[in-house]
């Protein structure tokens, strides 16, 4: 069977998504380590570390907060062990480890900014599939200003941050076939778990288990300590009503300046504008139009930008 990514906006709900996943009886996942977007995404800094040799990569991996999550000691790394190494030789045997560990044939990689490595992930790992869930823009910055790890943004920066990615992303979607990328509606799945689940199934030649659904338990193998703030209603049961709370955050303006740079993906995946223009000023509908300049700049520019935003 073919290991599965899932990508996605962040706070889209990949967390629940891999969480539910993991609760399938034939697959396993890890918590998040960024190791693909880390070391492999790029291909000169792939070469830079390889040509370091492997006791510098090994210093490297101990000192990655990130790929600590795994509980994998670089020091015991066989592909590490001689004079050269290969990223990818590593990259495989983590992923033979994580699968042993849990009993599994398939393992469930999640991090929300490979949706900006979609072509890449396919370029290294031709047989896997990409998992892409969607979420409502306003909803996506309104939990982005909650998290720990994102809220110091200006809301508009990341309404451009999602729309910058989601361009990235489905361009790249748009080459593969519907054997190797799927797409859901985080919506869909509060709304109608089985229906969406068992598509997602039929997608990945997976039998959809009922089991899937009660994903609290197995989530709490999936989120670290230092995600507890932004993770922790993947410990929960499901929540249907989770969606609308932007309605009673945003002003009428602010709203508005998400809803135009948003606009390219609330159009394609259904979502409807809401705010009304009427009520706002000469000078804020300006400002709308100005941010909405901004946004169409920054689109092509955040692939470089991004190492410093």
């Amino acid at each position: 069977m073919r290991d599965i990514y899932i990508v996605g906006v962040g706070r889209s709900g990949t967390s629940l998504l891999q969480s539910m996943l993991h609760a399938h009886s034939e697959l396993t996942s890890s918590p998040e380590s960024h190791f693909f977007r880390s070391y492999i995404a790029s291909e000169k800094r792939q070469k830079k570390m390889e040509l370091r040799g492997p006791e510098n990569f090994k210093e490297v991996l101990r000192k990655d907060r990130f790929f600590n999550r795994l509980e994998v000691d670089p020091d015991q790394l066989k592909t590490l062990s001689g004079s050269s190494f290969t990223i990818l030789d590593v990259n495989k045997e983590i992923t033979d480890l994580l699968k042993e560990k849990y009993g599994k044939e398939v393992l469930v990689d999640k991090d929300p900014r490979n949706l900006e490595n979609i072509s890449k992930i396919h370029n290294y790992f031709q047989d896997a599939r990409i998992v892409h869930i969607i979420r409502d823009p306003r909803d996506v910055v309104y939990s982005k200003t909650k998290a720990n790890w994102s809220s110091r943004r200006p809301y508009w920066l990341h309404a451009m941050i999602g729309e910058a990615q989601m361009k990235k992303g489905l361009a790249s979607a748009s080459k593969l076939d519907s054997t190797t990328y799927h797409q859901l509606k985080y919506e869909d799945l509060l709304e109608f778990p089985e229906e969406v689940l068992q598509k997602l199934c039929l997608f990945l030649d997976l039998t959809y288990e009922q089991g899937m659904l009660n994903f609290n338990e197995k989530a709490k193998e999936l989120v670290t300590k230092d995600e507890m703030q932004w993770k922790k209603e993947t410990l929960q049961p499901l929540k249907k009503g989770n969606r609308f709370k932007w309605k009673e955050f945003y002003s009428p303006f602010q709203l508005a300046v998400i809803e135009k740079i948003s606009q390219d993906s609330m159009t394609a995946f259904g979502y409807k504008n809401l705010a009304d223009r009427s009520k706002l000023n000469i000078w804020l509908r300006m400002n709308i139009s100005l941010a909405n300049y901004a946004s169409i700049l920054f689109s092509p520019a955040y692939l470089v930008l991004k190492k410093w935003i």
